[in-house]
């Protein structure tokens, strides 16, 4: 695809590479400076808008919105009954521990 500066735009057109560059902005192009291109149809649209003064009905092309898809973590379950009924108490040991009797001196 071919693209053309404004400035030669302007030269085309007789005009002066401000009011282009401000037509531009009115229509919506991404434009900054005079050597900012533009599509030939975009072009043809800007050229148009600049002689007739008439602003044309463009038909804007919608984007799809991007869709992101969030994955629950799974959580894991025993399988078994007895997985489950298994209480704490059984993964505790426990030790008795002798008391010495105390010396009197």
């Amino acid at each position: 695809m071919d693209r053309i500066k404004i400035q030669e735009i302007a030269q085309e057109a007789g005009a002066s590479n401000a009011v282009l560059l401000e037509k531009a902005k009115e229509l919506g192009f991404d434009v900054k400076a005079a050597n900012s291109t533009l599509t030939v149809e975009e072009a043809g649209v800007l050229v148009d808008y600049a002689i007739n003064g008439v602003k044309p009905k463009v038909e804007k092309k919608v984007k799809p919105k991007k869709v992101t898809v969030v994955k629950k973590a799974t959580v894991q379950r025993p399988t078994t009954t007895e997985e489950a009924k298994k209480s704490p108490k059984d993964d505790i040991v426990t030790q008795k521990v002798k008391e010495e009797p105390k010396k009197e001196a």
